[in-house]
């Protein structure tokens, strides 16, 4: 089992040392600022396989092609509601196979002529 390391904090009028968990200093009561979680890492775009081998991911979430694209969630959001690049409708989750996402690159990839 992994052991979790806590960083403490510190409240700001008494500087007593408080859990990362906590609202309220035990020293004094004051009500400490809300500190947001971190949030989890996202999914690596690379799944390793049965075998051992590092392949490239068959279907990518909004997630996952914004940060293949280096662009932002609503960029992807709106490119699949325009119908430019072809997606899978699953519920609410939109999804990209990857074989669609390589045609749009392709397709959108122009040469500038000097």
């Amino acid at each position: 089992m992994a052991e979790k390391s806590a960083v403490l904090r510190t409240c700001i009028y008494c500087r007593e040392q408080v859990p990362p968990d906590a609202n309220f200093c035990s020293q004094c009561g004051a009500r400490l600022p809300y500190m947001p979680k971190p949030e989890p890492e996202e999914a690596e775009i690379i799944k390793v396989t049965d075998n051992g081998k590092e392949e490239p991911s068959l279907i990518f979430t909004v997630n996952e092609l914004a940060k293949y694209l280096k662009t932002s969630k609503t960029s992807i959001y709106d490119l699949a509601k325009r119908g430019e690049i072809g997606h899978v409708r699953v519920g609410r989750r939109y999804l990209f196979p990857r074989h669609a996402v390589d045609e749009w690159l392709k397709k959108s990839c122009t040469r500038r002529q000097v």
